[in-house]
Formats: structure tokens, C-alpha cells, sequence
């Protein structure tokens, strides 16, 4: 985690941050890294940290989160479990659509003869046998 902080006056002076974390571990079963920015830090005297608004940094997604558009939401202390915090907010994944298959009537011998022909190309071959794969 990197940040800086701008202290507040007086004993009990709010101090206002900002900075950047690394996540690394596993949300909705996926594991991978983020960066994201936060803003909003707010700790105040000896409560130290209390919360802060956190937003992904764009295209930092690693592993499972390669695919990651966004997350953004607040991080917040937990005042009962002492230096304990949690995570609230919103991630949004890219989905990527893949458009129906125009070679379903086809039998996968036939879809090989094709593509030793020209008919179809070898993309065109393994994305249809990866589609039928799936759909298993």
C-alpha cells in the first residue's frame, strides 16, 4: 500500500489520504491482482483509520481478474474487531460473447475434411470444436 497523508489540527485533527493498493487474492472464485486508487481517506486522532474510497486502476487486472473492468466501492473499519477491515462494493466483468456456431450441422469428421480442403481455417476449426467442448 502506498499513500499520503495531509494531518488534521488539534489532538483529534482529521487526516485526509489518498494512495494505492495491490489486491491479490480471490473474489467470486476468481484469484488474480488489481491495482486500485483510494481517495476519501479518512482517519481522525487516535481512531486511526475509519474509511476510504477505493477505485480499480483501468487495465491493472492480472489472472482471473485480466478481464476485470471495474470495481470501486469503500473500505471500511471494522470498530468492533479493532484493526479488522472489509471491502464493499461493485466489481463488473467483461463478458465476452461468443456468436453461434454456423457449423453445428456438421460432424467432426466433416469439419476436419473441411479444413484439410480449405473450406473452413484452422481457427474457424478449433473455435468450433472449443464451442462444442464447452456445451458438454
Amino acid at each position: 500500500m502506498d499513500f499520503s497523508c495531509t494531518q488534521g489540527p488539534g489532538a483529534r485533527g482529521v487526516n485526509e489520504c489518498k494512495g494505492s493498493f495491490l489486491f491479490e487474492g480471490t473474489i467470486h472464485g476468481k484469484t488474480g491482482t488489481y491495482r486500485a486508487d483510494m481517495f476519501d481517506w479518512i482517519a481522525g486522532g487516535e481512531d486511526v483509520f475509519t474509511s476510504a474510497k477505493f477505485q480499480m486502476v483501468t487495465g491493472s487486472g492480472t489472472g482471473g481478474f485480466s478481464n476485470l473492468i471495474t470495481i470501486g466501492g469503500d473500505l471500511l473499519r471494522d470498530e468492533a474487531a479493532g484493526a479488522v477491515g472489509a471491502f464493499v462494493g461493485e466489481l463488473e466483468f467483461e463478458v465476452i460473447a461468443i456468436p453461434p456456431s454456423t457449423l453445428t450441422e456438421f460432424t467432426v469428421s466433416e469439419l476436419f475434411v473441411m479444413e484439410a480442403e480449405g473450406t473452413i481455417t484452422i481457427e474457424e476449426l478449433v473455435a468450433e470444436l472449443n464451442l462444442r467442448a464447452a456445451s458438454k
